[in-house]
């Protein structure tokens, strides 16, 4: 019945869609059937001013829609003037002036475009037949906005303006970028700085020089944003103000440290977790026992330092010198602040104290009883999401969009083709999601979006969750992931 709904509603929306698809401009007879056809009107709802500021499920998917929609036509203008500068270049300028193209034309085949991806996204199990609906619904209004509004268009995962971005980027990264700028060692500039010297002074520079330096860098970078048009030159201007002063701070603090981030505090558990998985292996190379004896006497409840020979203290400063050497490391290379450094630290030590004494610690153990959730691998099949529930018990639709928002590295990571620990390391450094797998936000967040929403759909066909459940987890996931591309 389901799949019957599906596919009822595709045939709704796909009717309205001329066969000739992609962007080719209807004629005008066409156009006004279309134009009355494709998605009838309706009242939307009101929203808060919280509801309205932060989209939700449906809304990305609808922005996916139309950002393609978008490329698209920037890409037939481009092709059409076989120019070397962008479409979207012209400052002030609304998508129907930079195409040249009458608003009516832009609106019909944008809003085709858009039909055709609701169709296809119901079709596939990304939106259910009610989300389907939404989105028709508030499809015409949406493809309005975007043909009268700014050519460069706005992003979907920015809580903040593009410009606001670059100078946040650039100040989380500024020891790294004196480094690179006066071909200097970024660890001997964090030593120094550790040692009590201002940045101007470990780089060898007067406090004016240095700060001239990184605002012609840090100005390089808006200007050329501007001119590609992704932000306006009144912001560049007022952006270019407010690093500048960010900078003549910065340059001139004793002992200068990063702001403590949350992925900084993600990097930092992994990086604990990563060193004390290696306690019992190393405390085997310390002892003067035989390894197989070791692990053994592990293996019948012994503990670290019972089953080596090695005194609880020795033990204990042999595993805190290891796991600080650590630290200090990814300290010196930018991957953590020294306030979260020594933080980190003296949790260490605790986690150290703890290991040591843990009978049979580092030995495998039975997992503990939890919650299995299955990713449907086929989800355009309602089918076989049935063969899979039986593999899920006590599906819970928050905890699920909440394990899977604690894994969302790990899907970046396995969507982009990079190591899950170097993508961790990278953000704890200072650079956003964006910038450390060099994909942009958006294009993240539509294809992590669109996978989440088919999971819940099709673990909702199958009965795993009811509909309203699965709606929440959806939000729940969406509303969360906003936050985590957007953050530092």
């Amino acid at each position: 019945m389901r799949k019957q709904m599906r596919n009822q509603l595709a045939v709704l929306i796909g009717a309205a869609v001329l066969t000739t698809g992609g962007l080719t401009l209807p004629d005008k007879a066409a156009r006004a059937e279309t134009a009355a056809a494709v998605l009838q009107p309706q009242a939307e709802p009101q929203q808060t001013a919280a509801e309205a500021a932060e989209p939700g499920y449906v809304d990305i998917v609808l922005q996916k829609a139309i950002a393609a929609a978008r490329t698209s036509v920037a890409a037939s203008v481009y092709n059409e003037n076989d120019d070397t500068a962008w479409p979207y270049s012209t400052e002030g300028q609304s998508l129907a002036a930079v195409t040249g193209w009458s608003e009516s034309e832009l609106e019909t085949a944008l809003l085709r475009s858009v039909t055709e991806a609701i169709a296809r996204d119901l079709e596939s199990g990304v939106l259910t037949a009610n989300e389907a609906s939404d989105a028709s619904a508030a499809a015409t209004a949406a493809v309005h906005k975007t043909v009268s509004g700014p050519a460069a268009g706005a992003s979907a995962a920015a809580s903040s303006t593009k410009g606001a971005a670059i100078v946040q980027s650039f100040l989380d990264t500024i020891v790294q970028r004196t480094a690179d700028l006066l071909e200097l060692s970024a660890r001997d500039l964090r030593s120094a700085l550790g040692a009590g010297q201002t940045l101007a002074q470990a780089a060898g520079q007067t406090e004016a020089q240095l700060g001239e330096l990184l605002k012609q860098s840090l100005n390089g970078e808006l200007d050329r944003a501007a001119a590609s048009g992704s932000l306006s030159s009144a912001e560049a201007i007022e952006r270019k103000r407010d690093g500048a002063e960010a900078i003549d701070t910065i340059v001139a603090t004793v002992g200068y440290d990063r702001e403590t981030t949350p992925w900084m505090e993600r990097f930092g558990e992994s990086l604990l977790a990563n060193k004390l998985g290696f306690a019992a292996t190393l405390t085997a190379t310390w002892s003067d026992k035989e390894s197989d004896d070791f692990f053994a006497a592990l293996a019948q409840g012994g503990t670290l330092a019972s089953a080596s020979g090695l005194s609880e203290s020795e033990l204990l400063a042999l595993l805190t010198d290891y796991v600080d050497e650590a630290i200090d490391g990814a300290w010196l290379d930018g991957d953590l602040s020294a306030e979260y450094a020594g933080r980190l630290k003296t949790r260490a030590a605790e986690l150290v104290k703890t290991a040591i004494s843990t009978p049979g610690y580092g030995m495998p153990t039975a997992p503990a009883a939890r919650v299995v959730y299955v990713a449907v691998p086929d989800a355009d099949s309602a089918d076989a999401a049935e063969s899979y529930v039986a593999e899920v018990e006590d599906l819970d639709a928050d905890a699920y969009a909440a394990d899977r928002l604690n894994r969302v590295v790990a899907d970046i990571a396995a969507l982009t083709g990079t190591n899950g620990d170097e993508l961790l390391r990278r953000l704890s450094g200072g650079l956003t999601i964006g910038q450390a797998v060099h994909t942009d936000a958006d294009s993240l967040l539509y294809s992590l979006v669109g996978s989440f929403g088919k999971e819940v759909n099709n673990f909702v066909a199958a009965g795993a969750l009811s509909e309203e459940d699965g709606a929440r987890a959806k939000s729940n996931y969406t509303s969360g992931l906003l936050k985590l591309l957007t953050s530092r």
